[in-house]
């Protein structure tokens, strides 16, 4: 059994919530209410981003015994699968929010599993990357001998935490100071 562990130094999850605006509403208000009852909408995250940089590193064990390998990122070949856009569309139609909740965290670990392999060769490792829309480079998941993993662990996030949140609003949104 292979066991390919990526730990990265910077990650982060995103999380969309759709929002009904309570007229009249005051823009610095309605962003304030809703960061303050944050935790009311909190959900799991849709994904977690592993930004790729140069304290990422590789660990691998096979049958149960670690191997001793060059553990940068860097060393193996990637296979760059495209980009994505977290943004939330903007909403239907006025009253209505669209929520971005961007949570940083340090030192994230993901590992990947593939039952019947029984010899490890790093030329056979492939890391999947994937670019987010200001050009950062992100963790898309790796393969090796061409085969996905049987099993993932979900991520293991640990350190320090902190949210940020982005409003997209419908262009015909009122706001109270514009209705006086």
């Amino acid at each position: 059994m292979l066991s390919i562990t990526f730990s990265f130094p910077d990650a982060k999850s995103y999380s969309h919530y759709a929002v009904k605006i309570k007229k009249p509403a005051d823009k610095n208000d309605f962003e304030e209410m809703f960061i303050d009852s944050a935790s009311d909408y909190d959900e799991d995250p849709f994904e977690v981003f592993c930004y790729i940089d140069d304290e990422s590193i590789v660990s691998v064990d096979l049958n149960g015994s670690n191997i001793k390998i060059d553990s940068s990122l860097k060393r193996y070949r990637t296979d760059h699968s495209g980009e994505l856009d977290y943004n939330p569309s903007l909403p239907k139609r006025a009253n209505n929010a669209n929520v971005l909740k961007k949570t940083s965290s340090f030192f994230v670990s993901k590992t990947f599993i593939w039952n019947d392999v029984d010899v490890f060769d790093p030329n056979n490792v492939v890391v999947i990357t994937l670019k987010d829309q200001s050009g950062l480079m992100f963790f898309g998941g790796v393969k090796y001998d061409d085969r996905e993993a049987d099993d993932e662990s979900d991520p293991d996030e640990s350190g320090c935490f902190e949210n940020d949140y982005i409003f997209f609003y419908h262009p015909d949104q009122k706001w109270k100071s514009e209705c006086l």
